[in-house]
């Protein structure tokens, strides 16, 4: 299946490392990656690709608009789209507030099956 069949996850990440290992991971469980390395740039990668979109994948810290700044712009343009946050620790938000955010919260490190189960959670694909 090529990427332009299969539903694709935007990972947005300020650490290139992070974003990329993520984008691998993401892939490993069948999904096509799309990558951002900020909020504004998640937007606009968002805006050019939201058709094929199944779920976002979002830093928490991120220097300029953060995760959950980036989700409130996000859910202006879609108020369905499936996120999981994944942070590794946030002093500006407990988990419970960014559930609260009607978001699936994964703390780092992670494992591919978490992802996976996170992700199929969010878009009802279990």
């Amino acid at each position: 299946m090529s990427d332009a069949d299969r539903p694709a996850v935007l990972v947005i990440d300020d650490d290139a490392a992070v974003r990329h290992t993520l984008a691998a991971m993401v892939e490993q469980i069948g999904y096509a990656a799309r990558i951002a390395a900020s909020g504004d740039e998640g937007l606009r990668e968002y805006d050019r690709h939201r058709d094929a979109i199944a779920a976002v994948l979002l830093d928490v810290q991120m220097p300029g608009m953060d995760g959950p700044q980036t989700l409130a712009e996000l859910r202006v343009r879609n108020p369905s789209v499936p996120c999981v946050f994944v942070t590794g620790h946030s002093p500006n938000y407990s988990q419970d507030e960014l559930a609260g955010r009607g978001a699936t919260v994964l703390s780092k490190p992670i494992t591919v099956d978490q992802l996976g189960r996170a992700i199929r959670a969010a878009t009802g694909r279990e």
